[in-house]
């Protein structure tokens, strides 16, 4: 409207001027900038996360060798309330272990849920996997533990987000997630946004690694971020 207003103003001025014999003329300029709202996104506690050396004898030789999970939070500070989704990709899909869930929870033995940690380098065989257990989330001071959004989205632009019982599920490589807001029962929305996890490694039965060398496991989850 206030563009609309100006061009208005211009062609009436032009209108009044042409009928003096003497006039000069003069440009309305106008301009402006529209910026993303643009969040920036941090992950504490996870760039580095190391489970140091485990002796090989300590493993259990005949099932899935469970270590206890490290803590990451994904962090969002956005100028303006904001909802936030992310998704996460695996750039070690190939050596995704297939393993065995824990506490109740669909994680280790589903492939989409699943990260991998390489290959043993004399078996070949796959070292293991980690999963991303979601934890709770923080919106502008609210806690949510029981729940969060997710939208099985391949282009990463839906927001029709369906809602899931927080204990039930690790991270979903095929789908984004969004922290939800109980009292709206729709994705939440605000300036300061936290989504807390446990990252849990799970490795292959100790009789399926090399004893002959040392074997170092590592993974990597690529977090992309998108705002609706």
């Amino acid at each position: 409207m206030f563009t609309k207003k100006i061009i208005a103003f211009a062609s009436v001025t032009g209108i009044i001027l042409t009928g003096s014999s003497a006039y000069s003329a003069t440009n309305i300029n106008v301009h402006g900038i529209i910026a993303p709202n643009a969040c920036i996104a941090t992950i504490v506690g996870g760039d580095n996360l190391d489970w140091g050396i485990t002796q090989h004898a300590s493993l259990n030789q005949k099932a899935f060798n469970n270590f206890p999970a490290k803590k990451v939070t994904l962090q969002f500070n956005c100028p303006s309330p904001q909802s936030v989704a992310f998704w996460a990709t695996d750039p070690n899909q190939d050596s995704v272990m297939v393993g065995q869930n824990t506490d109740g929870r669909t994680n280790h033995a589903d492939i989409n849920r699943a990260f991998g940690l390489g290959f043993d380098p004399v078996t070949g065989n796959k070292l293991g996997n980690f999963t991303l257990n979601p934890v709770s989330t923080t919106v502008d001071g609210v806690t949510n533990s029981t729940t969060f959004g997710y939208t099985a989205s391949g282009a990463h632009n839906g927001t029709a987000f369906g809602r899931v019982n927080t204990k039930d599920w690790a991270y979903n490589k095929k789908e984004d997630y969004t922290p939800w807001d109980q009292g709206t029962n729709k994705p939440a929305s605000g300036q300061s946004i936290s989504w807390v996890f446990d990252v849990e490694p799970q490795l292959n039965h100790g009789e399926m690694i090399t004893n002959a060398q040392q074997v170092d496991w590592q993974g990597t989850a690529q977090v992309n971020v998108r705002y609706f």
